[in-house]
């Protein structure tokens, strides 16, 4: 198990002890408040646990090794965790907006209590300083998982001041003051959460993956001057620094054989060292009268 893998489960296991303790505080609050607010939050809470043990299971795959049925390891798995995050925060969202719409027709009393204002303030610091920290490590190990909990988190902020004011705005206004604020808090949260939900399908399907490595690569091809130009790169994303593929670079005409393969395994060593990718370089050379640039 990679130093990286370790930090990102301790991370994980972490938030989901947070999380659980956090739901069941705002559980407690709501059913005792009757605050619509507040037990969407705890659900909230509770699909937060249950994404953080996905993900938790997802970098426990990542550290498994290779095998003959998964050759290029279960990195993708941490891929998975990440849109499996983002649709909990989208049903969490739906759910939450139609809820509210129910309150607004069948409004209920809520009944205030300043420890209990206090008691759903306390996830506001807690779930900051969670955002924060997965953030910090999401960018630190090129995590998408991380990064989408990070979101999750500071959405969750949002969530529990929006409680806090519609929870303390009940006690003083007699109107549905809980069920405008729900409306609001879901249609964030559902924005936000299908953007997360295209940009982890996008890298499961393809769509960008292997950014740095194409960049490592163009990068290094730049400057060898026996080679021209990059004539095709087929690169697939399989996790964390588990990038494979193919890419034909083409020689000036004239360069030797003896050249061209010490300079493709020179590219090939350091784009390994950079990035972790395993690419196997295909030869080509300049035809005459070609003239061919490298893409930046």
């Amino acid at each position: 198990m990679t130093a990286r893998t370790k930090t990102a489960l301790l991370l994980t296991a972490g938030g989901v002890v947070i999380n659980a303790v956090l739901a069941f505080i705002k559980l407690f609050v709501g059913i005792r408040t009757n605050s619509l607010c507040i037990m969407l939050d705890s659900m909230n809470g509770f699909f937060d646990t249950a994404t953080g043990l996905i993900t938790v299971t997802a970098f426990l795959l990542c550290a498994m090794p290779k095998s003959e049925k998964y050759p290029y390891g279960k990195g993708r798995s941490e891929y998975v965790a990440g849109f499996a995050v983002s649709v909990a925060a989208a049903v969490m969202g739906v759910l939450f907006f139609f809820d509210s719409i129910s309150r607004i027709f069948m409004p209920e009393p809520v009944w205030f209590g300043l420890e209990s204002c206090i008691l759903i303030s306390i996830g506001i610091p807690v779930k900051l300083g969670m955002a924060v920290i997965y953030r910090t490590y999401g960018k630190k190990l090129k995590s998408k998982a991380l990064g989408a909990i990070s979101v999750d988190s500071f959405l969750d902020v949002g969530i529990t001041s929006a409680t806090v004011v519609s929870f303390t705005l009940s006690s003083q206004i007699n109107y549905a003051v809980d069920s405008i604020f729900g409306i609001i808090i879901s249609c964030v949260v559902t924005v936000c959460a299908v953007k997360m939900i295209a940009d982890n399908l996008g890298t499961l399907t393809g769509a960008a993956g292997c950014k740095e490595e194409r960049e490592a690569v163009i990068g290094i091809c730049k400057e060898i001057p026996e080679v021209t130009a990059i004539k095709r790169m087929n690169l697939h994303d399989y996790g964390y620094r588990a990038c494979h593929g193919t890419v034909e670079i083409v020689y000036k005409d004239g360069t030797g054989e003896e050249k061209k393969k010490e300079t493709a395994e020179t590219i090939k060593r350091k784009i390994k060292e950079e990035t972790g990718a395993e690419i196997d370089f295909i030869i080509s050379e300049e035809k005459s009268g070609e003239n061919r640039e490298i893409a930046s």
